[in-house]
């Protein structure tokens, strides 16, 4: 009679974190997303990188919550707004769910970047449609609070 430990998925897809001006990082496709949110910095393109905001999707519809952590979110200085910047290697249920509820409450553009055999590509890009939501629940978030602070 051994000892048998239990295991869950997790246990085969071990991530390793990786540390890089001074942040860590939950993986090295995340951190090389990082680098190239930093050239584009450089280059003008964007200002003002956040890491890991915390967006609240369904505000004030009731008691349930729904929190989208965004990897990154980065002020565009060529569309003039706050854009979020996600890193995905392997889409969970949670995530693809997350996903379509953004599709139509999210407060800002969604950038998807992906994994693929080492190399990162802009995925997707989702532009929210917000009036398609207003219209169907015949509601009025035109004030709602954008952004959570982490500390919530």
């Amino acid at each position: 009679m051994g000892f048998r430990r239990k295991t869950n998925w997790t246990d085969y897809r071990a991530v390793k974190k990786v540390e890089m001006d001074g942040r860590t990082f939950g993986s090295k496709a995340e951190s090389q997303v990082y680098l190239m949110l930093k050239a584009q910095e450089q280059a003008g393109e964007i200002k003002d990188i956040r890491c890991q905001v915390h967006i609240d999707l369904l505000p004030r519809l009731g008691q349930k919550r729904m929190v989208y952590i965004a990897d990154f979110v980065v002020w565009d200085l060529r569309m003039k707004c706050d854009v979020a910047v996600e890193c995905k290697g392997f889409e969970t249920e949670k995530y693809l769910q997350k996903k379509k509820v953004y599709r139509f409450t999210g407060p800002m553009p969604l950038r998807i970047y992906k994994t693929s055999w080492g190399k990162i590509g802009l995925e997707e890009e989702i532009y929210p449609d917000r009036q398609k939501l207003l219209d169907w629940l015949g509601a009025d978030l035109t004030n709602q609070p954008e952004l959570i602070p982490s500390g919530s």
